[in-house]
């Protein structure tokens, strides 16, 4: 999914008359006037044959889904890595604040050039499908480390509290003694 995700979103995508195939192929429609369009879907597995008939793939359908879903740069922050299987548990922020998604590790040492052992509790951005109903869905794109946490987020005190104001804009908030 990934792969397909970053072909449709970050780089090159299909040309227009070739995605139009694509789209036609998924729509169940008559297909002979992109006769040439279907070789290069056939290539990249984006559509499969029966008898001689195109059909849409797994692959495919998730193309389509990466050009038309709506993606948004989210924090991300490292819980767990796994060597072993090359995986990490990461929580999407923008997509939930509870609820773990599983990544490939390489992908993220790859992004951030950081070891796998550096990757825990780290916080990072990426680019998501926020609007995912599943976790499996989410793809992640454009992994960076995120800037550093401002030091007064981590002394815990917030900022209205130290401005002597009672909000974070530094404007009274009315119940000032």
């Amino acid at each position: 999914m990934l792969r397909v995700t970053m072909h449709a979103t970050t780089d090159r995508p299909l040309s227009g008359d070739v995605e139009a195939a694509l789209r036609a192929v998924a729509a169940g429609e008559d297909v002979s006037r992109y006769a040439e369009q279907i070789t290069p879907l056939g290539l990249r597995r984006y559509v499969g044959f029966e008898d001689s008939r195109p059909l849409i793939t797994e692959l495919g359908a998730r193309y389509l889904v990466a050009r038309d879903e709506r993606r948004y740069p989210t924090p991300i922050q490292v819980e767990t890595v796994d060597i072993a299987t090359r995986t990490a548990r990461v929580i999407v922020v923008g997509w939930s604040i509870t609820d773990g998604v599983t990544v490939l590790l390489d992908q993220l040492t790859s992004a951030t050039s950081l070891e796998a052992e550096q990757l825990p509790g780290r916080f990072l951005e990426a680019v998501a499908n926020c609007q995912a109903l599943e976790a499996d869905d989410l793809v992640l794109t454009d992994v960076t480390i995120a800037p550093p946490i401002p030091a007064e987020w981590l002394d815990g005190q917030p900022a209205a509290a130290t401005s002597g104001t009672g909000r974070v804009d530094g404007a009274p908030s009315g119940g000032e003694v």
